[in-house]
Formats: C-alpha cells, structure tokens, sequence
C-alpha cells in the first residue's frame, strides 16, 4: 500500500516466514504442547507509520519473530556445533581445570580438542527489550537447551556428558562508522541446570551442571562468533544510490497495545 504524505511517501508491506522443509532430525521427534501459529492479526503500530522520525521506518513484531524462530528451530538451524577451529577456548586444557576426570578420556594426549552440540528442545522465545544495560534490546531465552559435549580420544569424539538448562541470551546491535551492523552478546546464563549421561567421567552430575555454569562467560566470548557481522555496503552493493545514516537511536522499542516491535529508524545519506 503506498500513502502520499506531506513530505513524502508511505510504502507499507507485510513480511512473513514460512519453513517449507519437513522438521530436521534433531528436533523431529520433540513434541511441543503448544507450538506456535503463524500471526496474522499483528497491527502495525500507529508510531511506525505516521513516524516523521527518519527517512525509512521498519517494524518487526516480536510475535513475528517468535514465529520466525520457531520456523529456524524446525527447521534445524539451530541445531549448532562448534569446535576449536571456533575457539582454541574448547579444549581439555580449560575444561580440565573444573573437571578433572576429562584428561582421563583424552587419549593418546593429555591435551585434546572438545566440540560442543547444542540441540534446543524448544523454540527461541524473543523480547524486545527498551534498549538499556538493563532491558537490552533483543533477549532470546531457549527453555529446556541441551549442550552436547565431546572430547576427542582415539581418533575420533566421544560423548562425554549432556548439559541440560533453560538458557538466556540478551543481545545488543552496534553500528560502526562504515555501515556494519555487529552483534553483540550482553548476558549469557542458564538457570533450572542438570547433567546426564555423564558415566564417563567421574564429578557428580550436580557438580558438573555447576562447572558447566562457571564455564558460561567463556563461552559467550566464543559464541559471538557464531553471529556474522552484518556489512550494509557489501549486502546492498551499488543497488542503493545513497548511503545510510546508522547511529545509536536506530533501534528503538516501539509498544502499540499488547504487541512489543523492534522500531528500526534510517536517515538516508550522500553516498560516501
């Protein structure tokens, strides 16, 4: 729909997210109590459309994104592994340090590579937070996340013990002076922690769960990796002839009745 205004024009559209693909082996025989629709009521707060604020306004629904979520979740992408090509992080030599048995399981050398499988048992739930040190402005909690961990012995991983706990993940999107968008990991935790089939090591699963838990720091360290910066001059090429005005009043959270939208408010530039 295109709207003439005073200044300018209104072209307002709908986006969606549809997974066409059956449900990937590692969550295909996981099933949800209540799994999630496809919103189809969302109103586009009021503020967005009529915004004079900046030349481009856009609008994501955090129901939106809670569908595109779950969309990802089914169709396996989540389903994350990450090794010490990542990070030299994952090795025995940290690990060892909170749980001694593992040198035990590396074999021929004392010190060895691990990787890590994370299979969620749930669909991300996104927030959109107000955008400060205390609300960020994008949390993502996974209930019921499980962290496979493997240690490499005798030419090949072996499995040495599960993670189980219902993680949270608050994130922040930064703007560089040459048009990046980089994403940045805030807070990391887990809470309701569990270990099993852990046999092969010899620590209590409840001590486990609780070096798993002092380890979580390190891992957000790595994990932000696992997050590609975004290069606007790259992804949008020559096909815009002007530059885009990115600060830190981009990203906004817009509120309109029950609905929460990640407000995003672009000045257009002179090309550089």
């Amino acid at each position: 729909e295109v709207q003439a205004v005073s200044n300018g024009y209104n072209l307002n559209f709908f986006a969606g997210f549809e997974n066409a693909a059956p449900p990937a082996s590692c969550v295909s025989g996981i099933t949800l109590a209540n799994p999630p629709t496809r919103p189809t009521d969302i109103p586009l707060a009021a503020s967005l459309q009529n915004s004079e604020e900046a030349h481009v306004v856009v609008g994501v629904a955090e129901r939106m994104m809670d569908w595109a979520g779950y969309q990802l979740w089914e169709g396996g992408t989540l389903c994350i592994e990450a090794g010490t090509r990542l990070s030299p992080l994952l090795s025995t030599g940290l690990f060892s340090v909170l749980i001694g048995s593992i040198k035990g399981l590396a074999f021929p050398d004392l010190v060895a590579p691990l990787a890590i499988g994370l299979r969620p048992q749930t669909p991300p739930d996104v927030t959109i937070g107000a955008g400060t040190e205390e609300d960020p402005i994008i949390q993502v909690d996974l209930e019921a996340l499980e962290l496979d961990f493997y240690v490499w012995s005798t030419e090949r991983y072996v499995r040495m013990m599960t993670f189980r706990g219902d993680l949270h993940i608050a994130l922040d999107l930064q703007f560089t002076d040459t048009g990046e968008i980089v994403p940045v990991i805030q807070e990391i935790g887990a809470t309701n922690t569990s270990v099993f089939d852990s046999e092969l090591l010899t620590e209590d699963p409840a001590a486990l769960a609780s070096a798993v838990n002092g380890v979580l720091p390190l891992i957000k360290s790595f994990a932000g990796g696992l997050i590609p910066t975004i290069n606007l001059g790259e992804l949008l090429g020559d096909t815009l002839p002007v530059g885009l005005d990115l600060g830190p009043d981009t990203l906004r959270q817009v509120i309109e009745g029950d609905d929460r939208f990640l407000g995003v408010f672009v000045d257009l530039a002179l090309p550089t």
